[in-house]
């Protein structure tokens, strides 16, 4: 019952929330609406935040999705969850972090999925969109992302 109580509000309250357009990213989604622009590519409130980026991943989704998983700071901790799932008929990985990850990290997940086709941004071709929210929002924006 609690579960699908959640889920009610959830779905309630989503519909307030702002849209996101990025004609650079070639993509579009929704974020809660208290959160505030920091910069052109992060936006952040008291309850949590996104963030995009791309990568070029030549070497295809596992390997972006062990990357980020994995980095050398450890910013999901020492044993963070890969979770492959699809996004509209695509291949996807979200990370998710272990209980060891840093506090200032501040629950910090990812989402990886290829692009439809390779976009090209600052000059780079890149065939990945990586988009960082904290845990408890990033299923529901990945929920209403679309590609342009």
């Amino acid at each position: 019952m609690r579960n699908y109580i959640g889920w009610i509000w959830s779905s309630l309250s989503r519909r307030r929330w702002k849209r996101y357009t990025s004609q650079s990213f070639k993509l579009a989604f929704e974020y809660p609406p208290n959160w505030i622009r920091i910069e052109e590519e992060r936006y952040q409130g008291r309850d949590g935040f996104f963030q995009i980026a791309a990568a070029s991943g030549e070497d295809g989704l596992d390997a972006v999705c062990q990357r980020e998983a994995h980095h050398k700071f450890k910013p999901y901790g020492t044993n963070p969850k890969l979770k492959p799932v699809r996004h509209a008929g695509r291949a996807a990985c979200y990370v998710f972090p272990s209980v060891d990850q840093p506090t200032e990290m501040k629950t910090q997940s990812a989402f990886i999925v290829e692009y439809p086709a390779p976009v090209q941004i600052a000059g780079q071709t890149c065939r990945f969109l990586v988009l960082w929210a904290d845990e408890e929002h990033i299923r529901n924006i990945v929920k209403t992302l679309t590609f342009k």
